[in-house]
């Protein structure tokens, strides 16, 4: 999990500094170096933060069904659940596709 909620973060620092994104005519706004690597490390961790409170919420409704499901099986579920998301976040190189295909996995 944590190697694949780090593609999305990467991939977003790149295509931000190098690529930037663009709508409609004129030059294409990028984020500064030093901006960036800080952005990229709250996304990630954010994300991280998303899938552990997402499987707490999974166990605690196994809990009010009666059913007993360790934390660690309930936040391997979300992370299962949470791979499109993060698999999808490499196309983030190109922002403006990126953030199409982000809003798509949701």
């Amino acid at each position: 999990m944590l190697v694949l909620a780090a593609l999305p973060a990467v991939s977003a620092f790149i295509g931000s500094t190098q690529v930037g994104w663009q709508i409609g005519v004129g030059s294409a706004v990028k984020l500064s170096f030093p901006s960036a690597p800080m952005i990229g490390a709250v996304f990630y961790v954010a994300m991280l933060a998303a899938v552990v409170m997402m499987g707490e919420f999974i166990h605690g409704m196994a809990l009010s069904y009666g059913a007993e499901a360790p934390i660690e099986r309930c936040v391997v579920l979300s992370a299962y659940t949470a791979t499109p998301l993060f698999l999808a976040g490499v196309l983030r190189l190109n922002m403006l596709i990126g953030l199409l295909a982000l809003a798509h996995t949701i």
